[in-house]
Parts: structure tokens; C-alpha cells; sequence
């Protein structure tokens, strides 16, 4: 038996978990506690997107490159990371990466830099200038 996070009555856990998820009042999956955002607690969620954060850190780190090429800005939390020769696709592939974002991080500190895809780090503004640019052909 377990309590209803929403009623807070004692119920089978099967039925917790259902009532839950009706009420949009879920169980976090690490500790148990209700949660408030995405799928865990505050706590958990903050330690997981502390881990990410961490991840991209150590790979502008690896890269020698801690500030954007372009403007020169050294706020690491607006910073990503550019395909320069616009092969991502191909790169992502080549790594066995299915998205971008910090699983594209771990495989590219796991595998190292490829020639064939040179990386360069923007900030945001820039990153969107550069692909705006290049839509509308002004590169």
C-alpha cells in the first residue's frame, strides 16, 4: 500500500500510479517524491541538468575553445557548439549519435575530433546569424 500523491489516501501502488498521471501530480522516478517539473523532483532534475552542463563544460574545455570565434563572448551558459562545414548529419553518423545535445557531447569527448568534421564554438546569437545568413545565401 502506498499513499495518493493528489488524495492522500492509502492505496494499491498499481492505482497510485494511475491516479497520478490523471492528476498530472506524478511520483519522481529516482526518490519517489512528487514531482514538479519534467519527470523527476526538483532536486533530481537539478543534479541531472548540472551533469549535462558539466558535460558541454569539459567539451569547450577539450576544444581549446571557452569563448565564441566570432564576438568573443565567455558566458559558457549561452555557448553551443557549430558544424562549420554544415555536416552534421554526416558527423552524427559517424559518431552513432542519434541527437545533438549532450549525448552528441559524450560521443565527440569519447571519440575524439574527426578531421573531416571541424567543430568551432558560437554563441547563440552568432550560431543563428551564421544559419540565417547562410539561408538566405548572404554566405
Amino acid at each position: 500500500m502506498k499513499t495518493c500523491v493528489p488524495c492522500r489516501r492509502w492505496v494499491q501502488e498499481t492505482r497510485t500510479r494511475r491516479i497520478a498521471r490523471r492528476l498530472d501530480a506524478t511520483l519522481c522516478l529516482d526518490c519517489e517524491r512528487p514531482q514538479e517539473i519534467g519527470r523527476f523532483c526538483y532536486e533530481h532534475d537539478y543534479l541531472r541538468w548540472k551533469r549535462r552542463q558539466n558535460i558541454r563544460y569539459a567539451l569547450f574545455f577539450w576544444m581549446g575553445q571557452e569563448v565564441c570565434q566570432s564576438c568573443g563572448i565567455a558566458d559558457r551558459d549561452v555557448l553551443t557548439i557549430d558544424h562549420i562545414r554544415r555536416n552534421r548529419k554526416a558527423h552524427w553518423a559517424w559518431l552513432g549519435a542519434r541527437t545533438a545535445g549532450t549525448e552528441f557531447y559524450r560521443r565527440v569527448l569519447e571519440r575524439g575530433m574527426h578531421p573531416d568534421f571541424p567543430l568551432q564554438v558560437l554563441c547563440w546569437n552568432c550560431h543563428v546569424l551564421k544559419d540565417l545568413y547562410r539561408h538566405r545565401g548572404m554566405v
